[in-house]
């Protein structure tokens, strides 16, 4: 009786991580597939540009603005055009961020800054972002159906190891 209860609770606890891990594949679906009508275009004056170095993260360029108090992040990739246009502190740019996180400025602490124009000049287009991003999640994405897949395997054999239990049990 207690081998049942075992094999019921990991059987649930796959089933509920499987589920998890699907989550996670519709949460990264949109990720990379951002539209310019889904975005807004915000003026900027630079305070000032750096990498992130937070817990050892090097994944993003940050960038300080005078009019809002949030911090903007830029993926790293695109770091050597940044610099090689040389942003400066009082610069004027246009940010342009999804119209979704525009609702939480000045409460988030970073929003993600999805497109970047300077003096007339695309830096960063919502294509290049849309790449960028979609060649990162790519390993979550393969990991994620990897994960669930076993996971649901591993459910189902369960699954029929009680169904075998029970019709042994049947059978004495």
């Amino acid at each position: 009786m207690k081998n049942k209860r075992i094999k019921v609770f990991f059987t649930c606890l796959m089933l509920i991580f499987s589920v998890g891990m699907l989550g996670i594949l519709l949460m990264l679906n949109g990720a990379d597939k951002i539209k310019e009508a889904d975005t807004v275009s915000l003026p900027v004056t630079i305070q000032h540009i750096k990498s992130d170095n937070s817990a050892g993260n090097d994944d993003f360029i940050i960038i300080d603005t005078y009019e809002y108090i949030d911090l903007f992040r830029v993926p790293i990739e695109f770091s050597d055009r940044l610099q090689s246009i040389g942003l400066k502190p009082g610069q004027k740019a246009r940010l342009i961020i999804q119209k979704d996180d525009e609702e939480k400025l000045n409460e988030a602490f970073f929003v993600n800054v999805v497109g970047l124009s300077c003096d007339d000049e695309i830096l960063i287009s919502i294509d290049e972002y849309n790449r960028c991003v979609h060649e990162s999640i790519v390993p979550t994405r393969i990991a994620a159906i990897a994960a669930a897949v076993g996971l649901l395997i591993g459910a189902v054999l369960m699954i029929r190891s009680l169904v075998k239990d029970k019709t042994t049990q049947h059978q004495l």
